[in-house]
Order: C-alpha cells, then sequence, then structure tokens
C-alpha cells in the first residue's frame, strides 16, 4: 500500500472512532482518491446531538503539518477518546455539517 493510501486509511479510521463514540447509527464512509488529493468523508445518523462538536470542529481545523505527518501518522494507532487533532495536522481543509439527525464530516488531503 503506498504512503497517500495508508494515510487515508488513518483518516477514516479516526473519522469512523468519532462516529461509534456518538453512537451513530447507518454509518457510511466513502474515500475518493485524486490526482490533486483524497477526499475521505464519514456520515451518519445520531440519536441524539454530538458530544463537545464545538470542541471537535477546533482540532480537525488546525492547520497541517507535513514535518510532523510521518511521527503523527505513528501515533494515530495510540488514540484516546474526545482526541482528534491528528485529524487536523494530516488533513488540508475539514468542513462539519450537522442537521440532526445526520452528521456528515469531509477531510481533504492535497498530495
Amino acid at each position: 500500500m503506498n504512503n497517500e493510501r495508508k494515510k487515508a486509511e488513518h483518516l477514516s479510521q479516526e473519522l469512523l472512532s468519532y462516529f461509534f463514540e456518538q453512537e451513530a447509527d447507518q454509518i457510511s464512509a466513502k474515500v475518493h482518491f485524486e490526482p490533486e488529493g483524497t477526499h475521505v468523508s464519514v456520515s451518519g445518523e445520531l440519536q441524539k446531538e454530538p458530544k463537545n462538536l464545538d470542541v471537535f470542529m477546533e482540532k480537525i481545523q488546525v492547520e497541517r503539518d507535513p514535518n510532523l505527518e510521518d511521527y503523527y501518522e505513528g501515533l494515530s494507532c495510540l488514540h484516546h477518546e474526545e482526541d482528534y487533532s491528528l485529524l487536523g495536522l494530516m488533513s488540508d481543509w475539514a468542513k462539519v455539517d450537522y442537521a440532526y439527525p445526520k452528521l456528515t464530516i469531509q477531510l481533504f488531503r492535497k498530495k
């Protein structure tokens, strides 16, 4: 597996973890590999409003740091509940849409 696919796998795993922690139903994930980069999108239906969505959004919208990516990628398997800052450090932009009951989170990572 090439390096970009491995990083897309980590991003999607972290997003899926967030949805499982929110006890989402009908979770779906999409990953699109394009010449300019990778799109990762996860959506699901929640029975109640997501916990700390504003904090989560802040963490995933930090600036990407390519110099630390390999280090952070190694840490992704050490994920602690409610710590999603690795998503922001490994992606170039994030978008969160929430309209009860559906939550959709999209990430994009440039090559």
